[in-house]
């Protein structure tokens, strides 16, 4: 069975052992200049792949049949992809909006039900809106409700809230959430320009009056038809029924013991003390239901710089070049030494949890990009490959890609200065 664009044209796969590198590197290039498939955009996700690079990768590395894993999943681009591609997925990631987000992208409904089950909802909604019905207000931690969103934008959000919480099919109710939580932002009283939940009061957003019915009901409108295309894809092409994704809240340094036999694995881990994921979306994750500890999710995640200050010396890895740089950053500020030590380490355990659940042969396709912290260069390229090895992942090849879009940039970007390029980085299990 041939691959499938996200145009839905059929076209025969073609391996590594065919090309040589260079016409990999030009066949992403290729794929970076295709159009993406609309389920992508069913939520906003800052820092996630582009679609280029896991289907780039899963035509080159893997055959019909295999198993695709992204430990790191986000809002679920590789799995997506996948799926266009006729392979299994499996999703881990320990943030729960991202857990949803993922699994209402993959989780293939007949869109027939959605379309039927939206003017229900949204006549209850009104229903519910004109009647004055009441229903509890989601639990905000950690932050005042009143300090986000206007009176009128709660009371909308609320019911809205209420009404999808009513519906008893566990798919429909998960699309619908997704779709109240993707237009949280833009109804809230944050800074629309900012990645992270900020208040600005020179934009007078406060004056602002948002129609918040009428915009999740074209959000809902719009997100049913780019589903409604997706399966029309996979259908065309015979793969509805035949492939699945597999979602699962985890831990990517402790995979789960009944994962294995992955024939690829394509993720874009997380960045040291670049961007809190968790807390770039905890007004979208309190309204959908699934965040209720910020803080200790917070500090769980790889790369925050949450790190409980500590006596206790820094704990080298054995490899010199990265101990090098902790103690050297260390000697300065220690607490900001322990913040790169345990993100080193945690990718140490990463690599490891990877090298583990692929089979003899297995690739792994990394997207990661250098970086400076505290003034100092990190290499983190360069360290990631001294870990990739040291778990028994031998380099193939490795390439850089430009970054067109710097939506992510953050005051420390602006301090350090802005990241140019990714690299791409692919890896290969020894024992084949």
């Amino acid at each position: 069975m041939g691959k499938m664009t996200r145009r839905g044209a059929l076209v025969e796969p073609q391996y590594p052992e065919r090309r040589n590198f260079e016409q990999l590197k030009l066949r992403f290039l290729e794929h970076k200049k295709s159009g993406r498939n609309g389920v992508h955009s069913l939520h906003k996700f800052y820092g996630k792949l582009i679609p280029a690079i896991p289907a780039w990768a899963i035509e080159c590395f893997s055959q019909p049949g295999d198993l695709v894993l992204d430990p790191f999943c986000g809002s679920g681009t590789t799995l997506v992809e996948a799926l266009l591609a006729g392979r299994d997925a499996i999703g881990v990631d320990l943030d729960p909006l991202s857990i949803l987000i993922s699994r209402a992208k993959t989780t293939l409904m007949s869109p027939t039900i959605l379309e039927s089950e939206l003017p229900r909802l949204l006549s209850g909604i009104v229903n519910d809106k004109d009647n004055g019905t009441s229903y509890k207000t989601p639990v905000f931690s950690h932050a005042d409700i009143n300090y986000w969103f206007t009176k009128d934008v709660q009371s909308d959000l609320v019911v809205i809230r209420g009404n999808i919480d009513t519906i008893h099919e566990t798919e429909l109710r998960q699309f619908f959430l997704v779709v109240l939580s993707s237009i949280i932002r833009r109804v809230s009283l944050a800074d629309p320009r900012l990645i992270k939940p900020s208040r600005n009061r020179y934009l007078g957003r406060e004056e602002n009056t948002f129609d918040v019915v009428s915009i999740f009901a074209n959000a809902a409108r719009s997100k049913i038809a780019a589903m409604s295309r997706f399966i029309k894809i996979l259908k065309n092409n015979g793969l509805c029924g035949r492939v699945s994704a597999t979602v699962l809240q985890g831990d990517a340094r402790q995979l789960s013991s009944m994962l294995d036999r992955v024939n690829l694995i394509v993720t874009n881990p997380p960045y040291m003390a670049a961007v809190d994921y968790v807390r770039t979306t905890k007004l979208e994750g309190w309204w959908a239901g699934v965040l209720t500890d910020y803080e200790t999710l917070s500090r769980q995640t790889i790369g925050s710089e949450k790190v409980r200050v500590s006596s206790a010396p820094l704990e080298p890895l054995g490899i010199e070049a990265i101990d090098n740089l902790i103690t050297a950053i260390g000697q300065s500020k220690f607490h900001k030494g322990l913040i790169v030590n345990k993100f080193f380490k945690d990718m140490e355990q990463v690599f490891r949890e990877m090298a583990r659940v692929l089979e003899p042969g297995g690739k792994l396709v990394m997207k990661i990009s250098d970086s400076h912290y505290q003034r100092v260069f990190v290499p983190t390229t360069d360290f990631f490959i001294l870990l990739a090895e040291k778990a028994g992942l031998n380099l193939m090849m490795k390439f850089t890609d430009k970054i067109d879009n710097y939506a992510m940039s953050t005051r420390s970007a602006a301090r350090d200065g802005v990241v140019t390029h990714d690299w791409i980085l692919v890896f290969v299990k020894c024992g084949a």
